[in-house]
């Protein structure tokens, strides 16, 4: 978000909160797939390690991105490939930072897709995991395709935004109903747990609730709530969304 400079007061204070809420946004999302991967981890790891190292990798790898597109935002115009090679003055260097840009999106896509596939598993889909990294793959194929069709950078914020207001309601969910399975118990196998139908339906229904409840704070370009509005633009959603 490149605010100008004659912004002030509320106006600025809200635009710093939804900029808040869009680097929260980047990494609650990693955050799920880090979660796909501690499934490799050895049982005897400790937690307080894997989340230390997990928040660790978010913060350090955040920090330095979001440092550097606030340093650039100034300059760069606009947000296409032709802009960023004008930023590094065309050449080698410029092809250079494509390049990177390259390589980042293909090891991030491959996480997406690993992921990705795993939720379509999770669905009681009965397909195997490259046919469903397949599947994942197209889907996410398409949506490049509407990214593309308008003001990327927009409709990249709101995509951002609107796929991830519902993870602090759905981590609530898992959290309290893991400490529940866990208490009085030794060790707990994931895969022999069952989740009886009452329950099932009550945790969904927790879960629309708490992403309804949200709505009136969200500020994209296709939702836009009262809440948001009167705030000047600030952005709340997730918090409501988890509190809820």
């Amino acid at each position: 978000i490149v605010v100008p400079a004659a912004v002030s007061g509320a106006d600025l204070a809200g635009a710093f909160v939804l900029e808040v809420t869009i680097a929260f946004s980047l990494a609650i999302s990693w955050a799920t797939y880090a979660a796909d991967f501690s499934r490799y981890l050895p049982a005897t790891v400790s937690p307080v390690r894997v989340f230390g190292y997990t928040a660790a990798g978010l913060a350090a790898g955040y920090v330095f991105v979001q440092g550097v597109g606030i340093a650039a935002a100034s300059v760069v115009g606009e947000h296409t490939v032709d802009g960023v090679r004008a930023v590094m003055g065309g050449g080698v260097l410029g092809g250079l930072a494509l390049l990177v840009i390259a390589v980042a999106s293909i090891g991030s896509g491959v996480m997406n897709d690993y992921s990705g596939s795993l939720a379509l598993q999770t669905l009681g889909v009965r397909v195997r995991r490259p046919v469903s990294a397949v599947i994942v793959t197209v889907l996410a194929f398409l949506l490049i395709l509407w990214l593309h069709a308008a003001d990327t950078a927009t409709r990249f914020t709101d995509v951002l935004l609107l796929v991830s207001y519902w993870i602090p309601a759905f981590v609530a969910v898992v959290v309290i109903d893991w400490r529940i399975r866990v208490k009085g118990r030794r060790s707990v196998d994931p895969a022999r747990e069952i989740t009886v139908g009452r329950d099932g339906v009550a945790a969904l229904i927790v879960f629309v609730v708490a992403y309804a409840a949200a709505i009136p704070f969200m500020n994209t370009s296709l939702i836009q709530g009262p809440v948001a509005l009167a705030w000047h633009g600030a952005d709340v959603a997730y918090f409501v969304n988890g509190l809820v």
